[in-house]
């Protein structure tokens, strides 16, 4: 079954069929090549639902690979642990309002390649403050007051 990058077209039941079936591909293997990725945009929160499984094994999966082509060369690596967790996924799908987002799934295989989840910024506690004129925000104020970033030059005034 072939998925278009059409809303409400849930690729789910086939992505856990392919991803239960398939053979890992080569960890130097570029994973977009060609014409054999799609982008799915899931219509409701219950289609991100159904593939949080798949999301948490994708990021531990970008782990490994990243931990194994830089440690190489140690006698005695860190251990490989998961970036996101199941349940810290399954929060955003949850909490976050809006929830956008993408998948990046095989064409013929459905398996789940990528994905990006987008919100708005959100916190849920009351003494939560966001204050640019902190020190700690890291906006460099010019002499003359107006914001400044790194690696410009700062106006000064005769």
């Amino acid at each position: 079954q072939e998925q278009d990058a059409t809303r409400g077209s849930s690729p789910c039941s086939v992505c856990i069929a392919a991803t239960e079936n398939k053979a890992m591909a080569s960890p130097t293997t570029p994973p977009f090549l060609g014409n054999e990725s799609i982008i799915w945009i899931p219509s409701s929160r219950s289609e991100w639902d159904d593939c949080v499984d798949e999301m948490t094994a994708v990021c531990f999966a970008a782990a490994i690979r990243r931990h194994a082509s830089t440690d190489a060369n140690d006698d005695k690596p860190p251990p490989v642990l998961p970036p996101l967790s199941r349940a810290y996924i399954r929060d955003r799908i949850d909490i976050d309002d809006p929830l956008r987002g993408y998948q990046i799934r095989h064409k013929t295989g459905g398996w789940l390649q990528g994905f990006v989840l987008m919100t708005t910024f959100t916190t849920w506690t009351h003494y939560f403050k966001w204050d640019s004129l902190h020190p700690s925000s890291g906006i460099l104020r010019a002499e003359n007051g107006n914001a400044c970033g790194e690696g410009q030059e700062q106006e000064t005034h005769s």
